[in-house]
């Protein structure tokens, strides 16, 4: 759970990830690995993720 964090964090604060130059891609190769031992963490992340992409708080990779 720890590994969906920081993406939730910025979701639910709306602080970007654009000042630190990383991107969804970025984000998915330190996440993914370590949640795809769960399909609904895996699934959780994802919805995350493209909240925060939608949002413009994550680019888009």
């Amino acid at each position: 759970m720890g590994r969906l964090d920081p993406a939730l964090m910025r979701c639910l604060t709306g602080q970007s990830r654009q000042d630190v130059g990383a991107d969804a891609r970025a984000l998915d190769g330190l996440r993914l690995p370590r949640l795809r031992v769960s399909e609904t963490l895996t699934a959780l992340y994802e919805e995350v993720r493209d909240t925060a992409v939608r949002q413009g708080l994550l680019p888009a990779s």
